[in-house]
């Protein structure tokens, strides 16, 4: 339980209770992700406001509690948290008071949250911790406290003040207009940093689609404003009501701290959230067919450039933002193309001179053998268990062998593999880190 007191004397409004009351919410939620089962929700925070007269003592029984309709004098005061916070030890980051012994372990985002809102509170009006109470309205478990739709109706509140949108008409358009010129701006990556090289803008295809989601959150806002039933709650195969917590949590961090979240190793925090599914489906209909892609020789410059940027893409995706696929045939029969050509590389590298060419001899061997024992009594092959039984060895492949000239390289490959099969292993069952895989290079 947190108390708030003030040192001098002073008139304040109810909403700067309910600014305060939003901004530890908001510190102590921004922590963790928002299906953690031990995350804060809107119950956990609550606030009452008393007065103490002039001259009593602290502990005083005659404190008032106001209300919106009067006050009201209380003989003994209690105040009990939910149990959600008890056992949940809800906890609220504070900067630290020396430099972090491992700064490139370390996350400043909350520490550094908890010193601008602290600013914040200090100001006379505040949007962004108006924008965070109607945040927090949106965050309550109970389903009779705030539905969905009623959730979506405070977020998008949420997102008007925050941007300061102040135009009569057409929230959605004003919304949508300023994010997107919240997001272009991105932090330098790893690669970028180490050569001093000027952070590349947000993709624009990444811009256009969150204009299409912001379009669709509104179209629920609407709906629900107007008294009409609301029945879809999907933007592209995913839920349009989990993924506007996850952006707003973006867009505040970035509006509140002035500065971009740190850089991913590939693409960016919002691309992934909004993009993964699309790129997916790309990456399984591009693989899943054999192509030129998939040959030994030489390939031609349109066929490079799309299998370049369908690895970039793979790469980007977040398995576990992937929650739905139509078949399990078509990811399954990319992987196993994926498979027959890094095996093809394999057989026609020139190991001769290389340090790993016994390594690289092994797998291939493996592959081979894998193949054979895969086979069903029938001769059919069986596709799954081959790439399970192939899938821990070639994890651990990180050659820089050519796969489609010096533009495209074999771990490139690998690497795009390894996204396909977390979301393979999802949708079955899993495949890498399990007890028997977890020593590939022993079998």
């Amino acid at each position: 339980m947190w108390i708030a007191t003030l040192q001098h004397s002073q008139t304040i409004a109810q909403e700067h209770w309910q600014r305060l009351s939003a901004a530890l919410f908001y510190l102590a939620w921004a922590r963790s992700p928002f299906f953690a089962i031990a995350g804060p929700a809107a119950e956990d925070f609550y606030f009452e406001a008393f007065v103490l007269p002039e001259g009593a003592e602290n502990d005083s029984s005659g404190h008032v509690r106001w209300s919106k309709y009067g006050a009201t004098f209380w003989s003994n005061i209690k105040i009990h948290p939910v149990p959600e916070v008890s056992f949940g030890q809800v906890q609220v980051a504070l900067p630290l008071s020396q430099p972090p012994r491992a700064p490139f372990l370390y996350d400043p985002i909350p520490a550094e949250l908890f010193k601008a809102l602290e600013q914040e509170l200090m100001k006379p009006e505040s949007r962004t911790l108006t924008a965070l109470w109607f945040f927090m309205q949106a965050c309550y478990r109970s389903a009779s406290r705030s539905g969905f739709a009623e959730d979506i109706q405070n977020i998008c509140t949420a997102f008007e003040a925050l941007l300061d949108v102040d135009r009569k008409g057409d929230s959605a358009k004003q919304v949508s207009d300023r994010l997107q010129n919240l997001f272009s701006i991105q932090a330098p990556s790893r690669i970028e940093k180490a050569i001093s090289r000027k952070p590349k803008k947000e993709r624009q295809e990444v811009l256009e689609r969150l204009d299409e989601w912001v379009k669709a959150l509104y179209s629920v806002r609407n709906a629900y404003t107007h008294g009409k039933q609301v029945h879809k709650y999907l933007f592209g195969e995913r839920s349009i009501w989990r993924d506007a917590f996850e952006i707003f949590r973006l867009a505040a961090n970035r509006a509140i701290l002035k500065a971009p979240e740190r850089h991913p190793v590939n693409g960016s925090e919002l691309e992934k959230r909004l993009m993964s599914v699309l790129y997916f489906d790309e990456a399984v209909s591009f693989f899943s067919k054999k192509r030129e892609w998939m040959s030994a020789g030489k390939k031609s410059r349109e066929c490079i450039h799309v299998l370049k940027e369908t690895i970039r893409k793979t790469r980007t995706l977040d398995p576990q933002l992937v929650e739905s696929i139509s078949s399990i045939q078509v990811p399954r029969q990319a992987l196993f193309n994926m498979c027959s050509a890094i095996c093809n590389v394999l057989e026609n590298a020139r190991r001769t001179h290389r340090p790993d060419a016994t390594e690289l001899g092994s797998i291939r061997a493996a592959m081979q053998q894998a193949y054979s024992e895969s086979r069903e009594p029938g001769g059919r092959l069986n596709t799954d268990t081959y790439i399970r039984k192939v899938a821990p060895r070639l994890a651990v492949l990180t050659a820089a062998l050519p796969f489609a000239g010096k533009r495209v390289l074999l771990y490139e490959v690998v690497a795009a593999f390894k996204a396909l099969l977390s979301v393979y292993g999802n949708f079955t069952s899993p495949i890498l880190n399990t007890p028997a895989t977890m020593n590939p290079l022993s079998s």
